[in-house]
């Protein structure tokens, strides 16, 4: 019994112990995991479970995250509810490519930083005035089921801007 344990011990801690390997969807990465994803069908609507920190105005980042917008223009983070402004992603989970929208009123523009599982950073869009866009997985190098993330940020007329991010799970 003790040399079956004690062969499975090592077997485990060489099995688990992979200093080297990259982190993949749901272990951690520099700024925590790319994990959980808010379901939604095509037209949008919320399939379950929830990711309740998905698709928000309001976002906490790491210094990681904030690295991949240093090439835009400084704003000042709004911690107040926006007047007008509605992020959804659909379909959630998708087969090749899905909408993200910013339904807003005002005059405001859009950053997009989509980032791998240890992220990397796969694409960015800086500038996007109209409402919604429409992502395809061969443009973003997405050749394998996978999850990504979106961090984006919407930069008002006033120098303010609302931050988060989003989960998008590609089915190939």
């Amino acid at each position: 019994m003790r040399r079956s344990f004690a062969l499975l011990l090592v077997v485990c801690v060489f099995a688990c112990n992979k200093d080297g390997d990259a982190p993949t969807a749901g272990q951690p990465g520099p700024c925590g995991s790319v994990a959980g994803v808010h379901r939604t069908d095509y037209n949008g609507v919320l399939m379950y479970p929830a990711d309740s920190s998905d698709w928000r105005w309001s976002d906490e980042w790491c210094a990681t995250v904030e690295a991949l917008f240093a090439d835009r223009p400084p704003v000042t983070w709004s911690t107040t509810a926006p007047d007008s402004l509605h992020i959804a992603c659909f379909p959630n989970p998708t087969p090749n490519q899905f909408m993200i929208g910013f339904f807003r009123d005002d005059t405001s523009y859009v950053d997009i930083r989509f980032v791998d599982a240890q992220f990397g950073l796969i694409a960015a869009l800086d500038s996007i005035t109209t409402t919604y866009g429409i992502f395809h997985a061969d443009p973003l190098g997405i050749t394998t089921d996978q999850l990504i993330r979106a961090y984006y940020r919407v930069v008002h007329a006033d120098g303010t801007a609302h931050r988060g991010h989003g989960d998008v799970q590609f089915e190939l």
